[in-house]
């Protein structure tokens, strides 16, 4: 018998699993906080140090995270441009480069798209 690890927020589930099972994945039960599941999305970002991009869980839905989220998901000692995959009507795709924390990210498949280029000044 196999066991699957299921993982939240709170706590780890162990639930046991054998290996015909017909048990579709979406009857297996999950475990979320007393209010209820949380909206998050996912931001993937790239640095000049690392050919494999980072992947981080921000809270909030795409179109409600702001910078501010991102640099304190990230909490990277260093001074750093952030850039965002962003389309743009004229050109396809383009890196948008956002400075105010305020600054609501821009989404790319579901997603958030991120460069982090250090800043030298």
């Amino acid at each position: 018998m196999l066991l699957e690890r299921l993982t939240t927020s709170e706590q780890t589930v162990l639930t046991p699993i054998s290996r015909g099972s017909e048990e579709p994945i979406a009857a297996r039960k999950s475990i979320h906080n007393s209010q209820g599941p949380q909206e998050t999305t996912k931001a993937l970002y790239f640095t000049d140090r690392s050919l494999t991009p980072f992947l981080i869980i921000l809270q909030g839905r795409l179109g409600e995270v702001v910078l501010r989220d991102f640099k304190m998901a990230i909490d990277r000692p260093n001074r750093y441009r952030f850039l965002f995959k962003t389309p743009d009507p004229d050109y396809g795709f383009v890196k948008q480069e956002i400075t105010d924390d305020d600054g609501i990210l821009p989404g790319f498949d579901g997603k958030v798209v991120a460069w982090l280029e250090e800043d030298c000044l």
